[in-house]
């Protein structure tokens, strides 16, 4: 029997489309051209002889596709591009190759190529050379912050102003030739004061301060601040004691030199009122004479000699009271003019009980237009054993004229010693007298008068034991 093809198609049509309506609708299925294919075969049919027969595969699609795809709108296919046509613009320029790390590298490679071995030796001398500079300036920065390669003692004075900055100490030190990099420098103290917690203002002594090169930049800011140390000693500056005796009495206490004093002294920035208002500080000899209040004191050892100058002048500051200025105002007198003159009472007067009486007797003068000298004996010593022996001929003439007040007119240029308070009370609340003349005899006595042959009568009466007859 013959195969029929035909009849065989629609049996496997019906089939399928009997499948289908039993199982519902499908989804559609797209079938790659590189996948596999399902393949559904039919049996193989023999051929026999003077007979015609087909033998192959059918291909179905189970689903149909649920979105047809749609051409692409408006479509327009690129121009073919001309090869002979040259390309314009910023667009068609053809970039060059670059090495790795841009121009300069390839610069770099190129010198490298063309100098060969005498270029690759030029570019590391060059290396070299900028090695080694880059490790001088370091160290030289390094040395300026540890100094641990200076050895240089060289001492130099740097004057520190009140309220200074760390910044203008550092300028000070670059300017005289303490460091090398002050801006270094700068950046170094700035980053190790936040470090360190400390990036608040610092506060430095005003005054003179002797550094040296070997120091290092930590050092020196710290030698111009207050330092608290361990030991301490009490010194008792006892009333009388002039600037000379005093920085003496402090040396050998070990809490400062007499030469770190008198420096200090001299440059110091001291912003107290009583200082202010002296006039003719270039005119005195020691201008703070009469200022540094006597008292019992608790210093450190090696303290700051502008720290001593300072805890000296703010006692006498602490001292001298609203009353007292309120009576000196009342009296027509200034602070300086009390000070002088019971400097002057201080060294005259045997204790504090002579003290007004003296001072009645000085104010007599300063009012008479008969006596115009004070003529205290006390200005003449001040003068021949305290001032002569620290200056010229020449300077010791015009300080004579100034000091001894058997020579100049009123008071003298400024105090002879520091006074204590007896002797400052004494000229702010005087004894009510008529006496122009005082005198001592050798047990410290004191004896008054209005002329001059009734206070010498009145001495040597008590030398010789006479009574005397007027009383």
């Amino acid at each position: 029997m013959a195969y029929d093809v035909d009849k065989e198609l629609e049996a496997i049509m019906a089939n399928i489309k009997s499948s289908s309506e039993e199982e519902g609708p499908q989804e559609a299925h797209f079938v790659s051209r590189e996948d596999p294919l399902p393949v559904q075969s039919t049996p193989t049919v023999q051929k026999k002889e003077n007979e015609e027969y087909y033998s192959g595969e059918v291909y179905f699609a189970a689903k149909r596709p649920a979105r047809p795809v749609e051409p692409q709108a408006n479509y327009e296919p690129k121009a073919p591009v001309n090869p002979n046509k040259r390309k314009t613009g910023t667009t068609a320029r053809k970039r060059r190759p670059t090495a790795k790390g841009g121009k300069g590298t390839a610069d770099l490679q190129t010198f490298l190529r063309t100098k060969g071995t005498k270029g690759a030796l030029i570019y590391v001398g060059i290396l070299v050379a900028i090695s080694v500079f880059i490790s001088i300036y370091t160290m030289s920065f390094v040395n300026d912050i540890l100094a641990f390669n200076r050895s240089s003692e060289k001492v130099v004075t740097v004057t520190v102003s009140e309220n200074a900055t760390t910044g203008q100490l550092i300028n000070q030190f670059k300017k005289k030739g303490l460091i090398k990099h002050k801006y270094l420098c700068k950046m170094f103290m700035s980053l190790t004061g936040d470090l360190h917690g400390k990036s608040g203002k610092a506060t430095y002594l005003s005054g003179s301060f002797e550094l040296t090169p070997s120091m290092g930049l930590e050092k020196m800011l710290l030698s111009c601040k207050e330092v608290q140390k361990a030991d301490t000693v009490m010194v008792t500056i006892p009333e009388g004691l002039n600037i000379d005796q005093i920085a003496l009495k402090l040396e050998k206490a070990q809490v400062c030199t007499k030469g770190d004093f008198y420096k200090n002294m001299e440059s110091a920035v001291l912003n107290f009122d009583f200082v202010n208002a002296i006039e003719n500080k270039s005119a005195r000899y020691n201008y703070l004479e009469g200022y540094m209040y006597p008292d019992t004191y608790e210093f450190y050892v090696g303290q700051s000699a502008s720290s001593v100058i300072r805890k000296l002048l703010e006692n006498f500051d602490e001292k001298w009271t609203d009353e007292y200025d309120k009576r000196a105002k009342e009296i027509g007198m200034s602070v300086d003019e009390v000070i002088t003159l019971a400097s002057i009472i201080q060294k005259e007067a045997g204790d504090a009980e002579q003290m007004p009486i003296i001072a009645s007797v000085f104010n007599n003068r300063l009012k008479s237009s008969s006596f115009r000298c004070l003529q205290s004996d006390a200005t003449t010593v001040y003068v021949a054993k305290f001032i002569k022996p620290n200056v010229t001929s020449g300077e010791a003439d015009v300080y004579s004229a100034k000091y001894d007040t058997y020579k100049c007119i009123g008071l003298p240029a400024g105090p002879i010693c520091c006074p204590g308070d007896d002797a400052i009370r004494a000229v702010l609340y005087p004894a009510e007298t008529e006496y122009y003349f005082f005198g001592h005899d050798s047990m410290g006595r004191m004896y008054a008068a209005k002329t001059e042959a009734e206070r010498n009568k009145l001495m040597y009466n008590a030398v010789a034991g006479v009574e005397d007859d007027d009383k």
